[in-house]
């Protein structure tokens, strides 16, 4: 017998258990969750956020430091423009960011360095130095782990950026 690693395991259980209403689930079933919620899996082996399943949807709302959300990015250059990230909201509209000597920080609070992305880049720690107010309808998105490609290296979002509002599922 094969013996999966952890990770493909779950995967190929939720493929079986989901397979059946894929294949024979109602229409109308179908577009509701499409049109109003999803469910989707993040297997990159080095992800901005150490989770893998999410439920979002897409009655987004107000939002809120610590929300995750999935949005078309426009602003990142590592990327086509509207690729799908998730990431966590970490600053709000009217709050102060601080990028110093590498590290950041909002309203005084230290999130993380740029110390990863200087090195990737070849760009000197202080490259990114920058001080501003989130604007009204913008936010500044986080990802938890120090390779994030982030709002600290390419600044805010707009609000209607934003499709879904996410939760975990794992």
């Amino acid at each position: 017998m094969i013996k999966l690693p952890a990770r493909n395991a779950v995967l190929l259980a939720a493929t079986l258990v989901l397979a059946p209403f894929l294949l024979f689930g109602a229409k109308a079933t179908a577009t509701a969750m499409h049109r109003h919620a999803y469910v989707f899996f993040d297997g990159e082996e080095t992800g901005c956020l150490p989770w893998e399943w999410y439920w979002g949807t897409r009655r987004v709302g107000a939002l809120s430091r610590g929300d995750m959300v999935t949005f078309r990015n426009e602003q990142a250059s590592l990327f086509a423009r509207g690729a799908l990230m998730t990431k966590l909201i970490a600053g709000v509209p009217g709050d102060t960011v601080v990028i110093e000597q590498g590290v950041i920080s909002i309203n005084g609070r230290v999130l993380g360095t740029l110390a990863r992305g200087a090195q990737h880049f070849l760009r000197p720690i202080n490259a990114w130095d920058t001080r501003y107010r989130i604007a009204p309808g913008h936010y500044f998105v986080f990802g938890s782990e120090y390779r994030s490609y982030d709002s600290r290296y390419w600044g805010t979002i707009r609000y209607d950026q934003i499709l879904t509002k996410d939760m975990l599922l794992d």
